[in-house]
Parts: C-alpha cells; structure tokens; sequence
C-alpha cells in the first residue's frame, strides 16, 4: 500500500484498486478534547461544586444541631429521673462540697471539697448509670466517667473541636438555669427583697418540678458559651469551669438586677421589661466581661480560660452562630434563634423568668 499526504489530505493506494481513498485531516482528531472544551468542562465542574458546598455544609450543621437536640433530650430523662428519687426537685447547678445555704455563706468563703464537689451534669450521670458516682472525684470514679462514655452527652457536636483528656477533666458544653438549678450559697437578691431580711435571707435552694407553672415555656439547660482551656478542651466557664448559666440574661438579671430570673418584672434595672421583651445578650458578666463579645466562645488560652470574655452565657452557636437549643422544663427540646445584626433573639423573657419561691433548707 502506497501513501502521501499533502496540507489537507491524505490518499492511500493500495494495489488492485483503481481509486485512492481519501481521509481529511478532521477525521483524525474527532474523538479528542480541544482545550477550549476541556475548560468549559473544568468550569462546569467548579460551578457544580460552588452549588452543592454551601448545601452539604447546611446538611452538616443540621445533622450537628439534630445531634445537639438528642442530647439535650437525654438529659431530660435524666433530669425527670433524678427528680422522681428527689422528692420532685431539679439538682443543684453546683455545690462546692462544703458551704450550703444552712451555714449562710456564699461558697467561696469556704474553698472546695473535690470528694463531695458535685453540679447538675454529675448528679445526673448517675441517674444514667448508677455504677458512676456523683462527686467529682470518688477514688476512681473519674476513671469510670470518661471511660463509660456517658459524658459524651453534656458536650455539644457544634462546638469547637477539643484536645486530649484526663481523668480529672470534667468537660461540659451546657448551663443551667441558675435559678431554678442554682450555684449553692448564691445569694437570692429577690428574696432579700421580699422577705425584707437584707443578708440574712436564706441563699438559693434548686426549685422543685411543681413550682414551675408553664413547663413547657420554661427553658432550664442551654446551649452554653466556652472557653478554650489550655490542654486544648473546650468548657463552660474554663478552668475552674462551671456548667451553671450565671451570665444569662445578664443586662437585666444575673448579679447586675434585683430582677433575678423572677416574674416580677417590676423589678428589673434599665429600660421597661415585660415578658414579650426579647433575652438581652449582653456579656458583662465577672472579671472578663466584656460587651464585644455577644454570642461568642473565648478562644485564648492563656490563662487556662479563667479570665473568660462572655462566661456562663446562653450561645447560639448552631447553623452558622445563629440558632440555639434549650431543653425545656417539660422534657421537649425547642430552638431559638439569634440575629447578629440586630442582636435580637427569639427567646423571650417569659422563657426563662419564674415565679419566686422562698428557699428551702438543703438536706445536705
């Protein structure tokens, strides 16, 4: 077979046929890829990509805050569980193991006693499973509460991702109602009040079930701001951290108002307040406090988080900073949402304001 070529086509002879067979250039090439047509499919591609990122993203964060809801439901059960072996009341947020409200004096008068040191998140866990004590450290109960996997259910899937643990490292990534589940031997500035005993009034005592009228309109565990801990946790309030929500709703309440998470708006400092107002953020709340800091987690580690900027607050630290879980008094779970431009929330005063109640003496 014979060939040649010239600039446009290429003739094949072979012998025994009278005419050549021609091929344009063209055919050659008809099954490749122009570069041209390799960008378009590139750009097809990035644009795809662009498409479903945000939507894969959005999933993630869903599947995090649907996780987070989990969690907060099983800590209901618990809570429901532990007030049914309780005479029907909610656990303390904390109890230093020493001072208690009998004694009149705020807990740090008295220092800590880690063996009989408890908070709501302890109290609890032994409500889930018996075998793991209460306190913090009971010989080698610490052991037991890390490797039995139930504190897996006091840290929130959203929250920062942590370092390693020890036995000694009770992490928790939630806050209680610091007046229905309150801080042993904190003073109650309404009954002082009320009672018109100055201090002298009983400290707060944790309120039972029953005091609680609208259950299902009471939020008492939230999603709670951080501070990141020098071992690289993450944990309410650093180190000492405690699970306890002293900050919420602190421009009205907490240390700063006479108004104290009680119904009886009346009381509250600043402008009016009724039950429709919606939940102030503002941190200003202990050493750090500090008003920039609305809606967000300390990450300096410095001081091991103890110098944190907006400790012991509410944070809306789902899909995107802007929505937050609370486990409702009922046992339901509800989600509130937050907007970083108007710094207004969904979560009204109505959702976290209860009526007073004169404390009762601690069994303690």
């Amino acid at each position: 077979m014979l060939s040649f070529r010239d600039d446009e086509r290429v003739f094949q002879f072979r012998s025994g046929m009278a005419e050549p067979r021609v091929w344009a250039r063209g055919d050659f090439n008809s099954s490749a890829f122009t570069l041209v047509e390799l960008l378009v499919v590139i750009g097809i591609i990035a644009v795809l990509v662009a498409i479903l990122l945000p939507a894969l993203n959005r999933a993630r964060q869903q599947a995090q805050l649907v996780q987070c809801q989990s969690n907060l439901r099983q800590i209901g059960q618990a809570l429901q569980i532990y007030a049914a072996d309780n005479g029907g009341s909610f656990p303390e947020g904390v109890w230093n193991g020493k001072s208690t409200p009998k004694l009149k004096i705020p807990w740090p008068t008295l220092g800590s006693d880690y063996t009989q040191y408890v908070d709501w998140t302890t109290l609890i866990q032994h409500e889930l499973n018996g075998s793991i004590g209460s306190a913090y450290n009971n010989g080698s109960q610490s052991q037991r509460q890390l490797l039995s996997g139930i504190r897996r259910v006091f840290l929130c899937p959203t929250a920062p991702p942590g370092g390693d643990t020890d036995y000694n490292d009770i992490l928790y990534q939630y806050v209680c109602h610091p007046r229905l589940m309150p801080y042993l031997g904190s003073p109650d500035l309404v009954g002082q009040l009320y009672e018109n005993l100055g201090s002298n009034s009983l400290p707060l005592t944790p309120y039972r079930l029953s005091d609680v009228k609208h259950s299902t309109d009471i939020a008492c565990i939230f999603d709670g701001t951080l501070a990141h801990m020098a071992d690289g946790n993450w944990r309410v309030g650093g180190d000492p951290g405690i699970p306890w929500g002293g900050a919420i709703c602190n421009g009205w309440t907490g240390w700063t108002s006479n108004g104290c998470l009680t119904d009886d708006y009346s009381l509250y400092r600043g402008q009016p307040v009724t039950s429709a107002t919606p939940v102030t953020m503002s941190p200003g709340f202990g050493p750090g406090g500090d008003p920039r800091a609305i809606n967000t987690d300390d990450g300096d580690s410095s001081n091991n988080g103890a110098n944190e900027k907006n400790p012991f607050n509410i944070r809306f630290r789902h899909m995107g900073d802007t929505v937050a879980n609370a486990l409702m008094v009922d046992g339901h779970v509800e989600t509130y949402t937050y907007n970083p431009k108007t710094r207004m929330t969904s979560l009204l005063m109505h959702n976290i304001c209860v009526p007073w109640k004169p404390p009762r003496l601690p069994t303690k």
